[in-house]
């Protein structure tokens, strides 16, 4: 694999790997890379500097479900 050095790299090889992403804007001095799994998501910023942050997030949010929803999901 090649190392990744800035975002295009980053977005060639998710490209390559066929791993959808999403990009956002949510600073000045960064662009954030959001890619999902199930039970998964993970945010790369893209700083200006060139280094990249990476957060992992774990696990399930169910939200706005009904009761019935809920008991049909779990039985």
């Amino acid at each position: 694999m090649k190392k990744i050095e800035n975002i295009f790299d980053l977005l060639s090889q998710l490209d390559f790997l066929g791993i959808h992403y999403q990009i956002g804007r949510f600073s000045n001095i960064s662009i954030t890379v959001q890619l999902a799994s199930p039970g998964k998501r993970i945010e790369i910023e893209c700083m200006d500097e060139g280094q990249f942050e990476i957060s992992v997030f774990e696990g399930e949010e169910i939200t706005d479900l009904s009761i019935n929803d809920i008991l049909n999901e779990i039985s």
